[in-house]
């Protein structure tokens, strides 16, 4: 496993939990993949989830969102299903930039 893209997944999600914000797995996606040149894999995210603690997965029909939630030891996972979703709707924003 990447350490440097575990280390970068980590402080955005806690810089967003600090700011009281939640965070869209796609957006995840779009500023690993442009630091990084990459699309992170379940295993890197959930690693960098695990490492912050906290984690709320967000899941509906359009959008999966990581929140922080106030038990730290209360921490959700994300599901293939779920970074499948965040993926194609970061790739239908890519394709609607060009």
């Amino acid at each position: 496993m990447n350490d440097s893209l575990i280390s970068d997944i980590v402080s955005i999600l806690k810089n967003s939990f600090e700011r009281g914000e939640s965070i869209s797995l796609h957006k995840l996606l779009g500023t690993i993949d442009a630091k990084h040149h990459l699309i992170l894999n379940l295993d890197e995210l959930n690693s960098a989830i695990k490492l912050v603690g906290g984690c709320q997965v967000i899941t509906n029909e359009e959008n999966t969102i990581l929140s922080s939630v106030e038990l730290i030891e209360r921490t959700d996972y994300v599901t293939k299903g779920d970074i499948n979703k965040a993926f194609k709707i970061y790739e239908n924003l890519i394709k609607r930039s060009k």
